[in-house]
């Protein structure tokens, strides 16, 4: 168990995730809700697919939130422009966070994959390294990624825009 939060004197959390990016070897998986990461986290995944890594973000194609659809698109599309597979789950609204990484391990909790989630709120997940539950999660999301479909479309001019006005509030999405 790791938490997370403004009383913590460290982060923890972001810390075991970035470790978990930077010494991926095969697989990371992620299935989140919201997806407005920092800098620091964009640039390992990117760099973690230059590698070979295969990677897969998995998330509702809308959202629940029209403001974080915004902040999250151009996201997104780095991503999608970095060889990484954008899954745009078309079944609804996912609100489950996890992570896989290789057949290591599984990272399940209530941290979203945004910069308010990992630097602001109380959070708290679980590094979970139990055979049974890493191949239950792939299943999972295998199903998920079954459901999912469609490539996210290119950004007109006014949605380049709204999405450029919500990194400006990036932090707090």
């Amino acid at each position: 168990m790791v938490p997370s939060g403004p009383d913590i004197p460290s982060d923890a959390l972001y810390e075991a995730l970035l470790s978990a990016v930077f010494t991926a070897k095969k697989r990371i998986w992620i299935v989140t809700p919201y997806f407005v990461p920092d800098k620091s986290l964009m640039q390992a995944l990117i760099i973690a697919r230059h590698r070979g890594v295969d990677i897969k973000l998995i998330t509702p194609a809308s959202s629940n939130h029209l403001i974080a659809d915004l902040g999250r698109s151009s996201y997104m599309r780095e991503l999608s422009a970095n060889g990484i597979e954008v899954c745009l789950f078309q079944d609804g609204m996912i609100h489950a966070k996890a992570i896989l990484i290789d057949e290591k391990g599984v990272m399940m909790g209530s941290a979203n994959i945004d910069q308010r989630s990992l630097f602001l709120n109380y959070e708290v997940v679980s590094f979970i390294y139990s055979e049974e539950i890493i191949i239950e999660s792939e299943r999972w999301m295998n199903m998920l990624i079954e459901k999912c479909h469609g490539q996210m479309k290119p950004a007109s001019n006014w949605r380049k825009m709204g999405e450029n006005l919500m990194s400006i509030f990036a932090p707090l999405l």
